[in-house]
């Protein structure tokens, strides 16, 4: 009987890994555009947020290179499953984006996983606070979401899908060996 692949989820570095970025990038799109169940708003709507998409894709790493940013890629074996990105919003707050998992990983706690390693990220870039957007049909990311202690916050942007939900989460520093937790330190400071 063969061993089970093995899970990871690592930061993506250099060409090869923001080639395997955009791949899987362009293969979430894809997925939005043909589960309309997910996307059932306006198709004018739809055509910007493709438009958007794709200059973001062309423009990797562009707000999740470093140093403010980071974009995470998963693994089942050597095969990339998915992928989460990270985004400066300001000196104290990061957004979460583009949570991926191919349709064949999914239910594996790999979305999980993503999530967790952004936001971990996040508190080791130094921010105070991450946010994401989310639609209300994407039912298991937002329970996935509220169990990572995300709550509900109000528009930080003109979302152009009006019923668009917007979570936020409070990041406290990680305690130290000694227990006592560590003082943020932001550039600058």
């Amino acid at each position: 009987m063969k061993p089970p692949d093995r899970v990871s989820v690592r930061i993506a570095k250099g060409n090869r890994d923001w080639v395997l970025a955009r791949s899987l990038l362009l293969e979430y799109l894809d997925w939005l555009v043909h589960h309309r169940e997910v996307t059932a708003f306006d198709d004018s709507v739809l055509r910007a947020g493709v438009e958007d998409f794709h200059r973001e894709v062309a423009s990797l790493p562009g707000p999740y290179g470093p140093p403010r940013g980071s974009l995470y890629l998963a693994f089942v074996g050597h095969t990339p499953v998915g992928c989460g990105a990270l985004r400066s919003l300001g000196r104290h707050r990061a957004e979460i984006k583009r949570i991926y998992v191919r349709p064949s990983s999914r239910g594996t706690g790999l979305g999980r996983r993503i999530t967790r390693s952004l936001v971990n990220r996040a508190r080791a870039l130094g921010y105070r606070r991450v946010a994401l957007d989310t639609l209300p049909q994407m039912t298991a990311a937002i329970a996935i979401y509220r169990s990572e202690g995300f709550v509900p916050i109000s528009r930080y942007w003109a979302h152009p899908v009006e019923d668009a939900l917007f979570f936020g989460k409070e990041l406290r520093p990680r305690p130290n060996a000694s227990g006592r937790k560590r003082r943020y330190v932001h550039p600058g400071s």
